[in-house]
């Protein structure tokens, strides 16, 4: 159906009245076919869906290994890539799935490196709880050190977009929490 409907001139990037793209809801439901033929048309990886979170993100939040191997390889060449890996990182580390985490750090991916908000892999598994993701990433080119400076950016200064939908910052600053939002 997808192919009929891009063969007769439907656009790759077009939003539903929810703003979801052809992508983002393909995505959603892991058909990995359909993915493929609308990122060969032109469908862009890094648009963020409603929740302000890209392709690879959504697959790292479900742990989808299969959709995160197909986005990964399509990430090359992307302007921003290595945003687009560590922040599928990030989430990875917040939802507790290992197996993500572990093929992002084999690609290289930084668990060191902090986000416009002060936020780190290794904050996000601590944070969240996740001890068997700290664990990992601290054997693996982490740096425990990195737990403790925690520069955050107040909740009326956070973009609507990233992981600010989903870390909320408590009134007084003191605290986050996860939104499944």
């Amino acid at each position: 159906v997808v192919k009929v409907l891009l063969e007769k001139g439907a656009d790759v990037g077009a939003a539903d009245t929810k703003g979801r793209t052809p992508l983002q809801m393909a995505s959603s439901n892991a058909h990995i076919d359909v993915i493929e033929l609308l990122l060969e048309k032109g469908a862009k990886l890094d648009a963020q869906g409603r929740g302000g979170q890209n392709m690879l993100q959504v697959a790292a939040s479900r742990g989808n290994q299969s959709l995160m191997q197909l986005m990964i390889g399509k990430a090359e060449g992307v302007d921003n890539q290595a945003t687009i890996l560590e922040d599928a990182l990030h989430v990875a580390c917040i939802q507790g799935h290992i197996a993500g985490v572990e093929q992002l750090i084999h690609l290289g991916v930084s668990p060191r490196r902090a986000d416009e908000h002060g936020w780190t892999a290794l904050l996000c598994a601590s944070w969240f709880g996740q001890s068997q993701i700290l664990d990992y990433l601290v054997s693996n080119r982490g740096d425990g050190d990195l737990l403790l400076p925690v520069n955050t950016i107040p909740p009326s200064s956070w973009s609507t977009v990233e992981k600010s939908t989903s870390l909320l910052l408590d009134e007084d600053l003191t605290g986050v929490r996860y939104s499944s939002e």
